[in-house]
Order: C-alpha cells, then sequence, then structure tokens
C-alpha cells in the first residue's frame, strides 16, 4: 500500500478524478448547450471535454505504469527523485497568481495582449531562453486562437486596448 502513495500514483489518480468529474458532473451542470449548433466542435462544452478527457487519460496512464512497475518489482524512480523541491511550489505559486491576475486584466488588455504576456511569462518561468521561440510563440498562439475563435467560430473574445488593430 504504501508503494501507491508515490507522487506519480497520487498525481494520476488525481487527474483521473479531476478529468472525470468535470467531465460527468460539472460539465453537465454548468454549460448551458444551445440546441441549435450545426457543429459538435462549436459546442461550448466541447473543448474544456476534450481537455479533461485528455487529462483523465492522462492520469490513468500514470496509475497504470505505476502498476505496472509495482508488478514488475522495479522501483519507478529512487527517494530522491520523489523529493519535490521547496521552488516547486514557488513556481506552482506564482502560477496559481498569475492566473488570477490574468482573470482580472482580460477585459482590459484584451485576450491577444494578456495572453501573450502570460505566455512569454510561463515560458520564461519554464526555462525557455531564446528569444525568438519566446516572441513567436507568445505573440503567435494567442493571435492565431483569437482570429480563430472570432473569425471561423463568431465567438467573440475581449479584444482590450488591441481593439482598433485587430477588428
Amino acid at each position: 500500500m504504501r508503494d501507491w502513495l508515490n507522487p506519480n500514483a497520487i498525481t494520476g489518480a488525481l487527474y483521473l478524478i479531476l478529468g472525470l468529474f468535470v467531465v460527468f458532473v460539472l460539465i453537465p451542470i454548468g454549460v448551458d448547450e444551445p440546441s441549435n449548433v450545426e457543429f459538435a466542435v462549436l459546442a461550448p462544452s466541447y473543448w474544456p471535454r476534450i481537455i479533461c478527457l485528455v487529462l483523465a487519460a492522462l492520469g490513468l496512464g500514470m496509475l497504470v505504469r505505476t502498476w505496472l512497475s509495482l508488478r514488475s518489482g522495479v522501483p519507478e524512480e529512487t527517494d530522491e527523485e520523489n523529493k519535490i523541491s521547496e521552488m516547486v511550489f514557488w513556481r506552482a505559486g506564482l502560477v496559481i497568481a498569475g492566473s488570477f491576475v490574468l482573470y482580472a486584466v482580460l477585459e482590459t488588455l484584451g485576450f491577444v495582449l494578456a495572453g501573450t504576456i502570460a505566455l512569454a511569462l510561463l515560458m520564461l518561468l519554464a526555462g525557455e531562453r531564446r528569444p525568438l521561440h519566446v516572441g513567436l510563440i507568445s505573440v503567435g498562439i494567442p493571435l492565431l486562437l483569437y482570429l480563430f475563435f472570432t473569425k471561423a467560430a463568431s465567438i467573440p473574445i475581449p479584444a482590450g486596448i488591441l481593439e482598433p488593430i485587430l477588428v
């Protein structure tokens, strides 16, 4: 039983439970589905459902991998590798605090600008140091998502202070 208390098994179980909970409880309760959605991909619950199913699948994969390593008798990781450093907690705290800040400034700055800043900071926090990669990815992804949702899917996204340029 103690072997199942390693971080990978706990994380896998949490991912699996969270993903399934969102798909089968939160989405049906909290997402209003219009009856006239022509394509399933345009339904409000489509992408959250896909993301949460992937999260649940990753959790299940982590549990299976842990189970296979326990069954074979080969330890998956040593105790030294399982120790979580203090820096991980600080980074997680920064990401959570940054999410609240992003939510607060999203209407004012708009999706593209707020997303660009957030993505660049997250990439730097994750250790990416190549300016070209940080710049292209952090500008390109929010811009492409904005254009897809506003032009192709006709879903309004806040443009914020960049509205004269984007619209």
